[in-house]
């Protein structure tokens, strides 16, 4: 069941508890406590930081995702692509969050519960299946949520940004522009520890010299 890869679909298109960051300047890759993996910049400071142990259930997560029984350790057999795949998903719901957050956009708890019982009907038998789906996937409850939210606030926000837009082509020239406004102010948003890095991080490589290390 495809649960995650579905609710974050146009997450991957678009590639509140704390005090708010705000404008708050990026602080340099030496600034960044080593228990941390990535901060990201203007939004709430406690959604804005990357911890290892964050990083480390997202890769058990994504190794889920492929079938794996366990996440490979740093230098095993598919570590790499696990890494930069979990490493992408915790930015991208950080950036979804500060974006929504940038257009007054929110959704409340009580419709992602009704989202979420929507899911739950159109894709498992029964609660039975939903749990063994959560079982299998490495997921909480709590993480369901999560990509619930961010599914709601990215199909918002995709709706912002197509008001008034008129016609097929026009929508797909507008949410192109959005994607790449939306892709570069972010990144500049974003630093990572340096084993961290991806082309998603402000001190990372761009996405084509990713692209020419992969083919290399």
């Amino acid at each position: 069941m495809a649960l995650a890869s579905g609710i974050l679909a146009v997450a991957v298109l678009l590639a509140t508890a704390g005090s708010a960051v705000g404008s708050s300047p990026l602080p340099s890759v030496d600034e960044l406590p080593g228990s941390m993996v990535a901060f990201v910049t203007d939004v709430p400071v406690d959604a804005g930081r990357i911890t290892r142990a964050e990083f480390q259930r997202a890769l058990v997560q994504k190794a889920a995702e492929e079938g794996r029984d366990s996440a490979p350790r740093p230098g095993g057999t598919g570590y790499g692509k696990l890494k930069e795949g979990a490493v992408a998903d915790l930015l991208g719901g950080i950036w979804i969050q500060g974006e929504a957050e940038a257009m007054g956009i929110a959704v409340t708890q009580r419709r992602i519960s009704r989202e979420l019982s929507l899911i739950k009907k159109r894709s498992f038998a029964d609660e039975a299946a939903y749990y063994e789906y959560l079982r299998d996937a490495r997921l909480t409850q709590h993480d369901v949520r999560y990509r619930v939210e961010l599914g709601l606030l990215s199909a918002a926000i995709e709706r912002r940004v197509l008001r008034g837009v008129k016609g097929f082509h026009n929508e797909l020239e507008a949410l192109s522009e959005f994607v790449d406004e939306y892709s570069a102010r972010w990144r500049g948003r974003t630093v990572c520890a340096p084993e961290f890095t991806i082309d998603r991080c402000s001190n990372g490589p761009p996405a084509s010299d990713r692209l020419r290390r992969s083919q290399s």
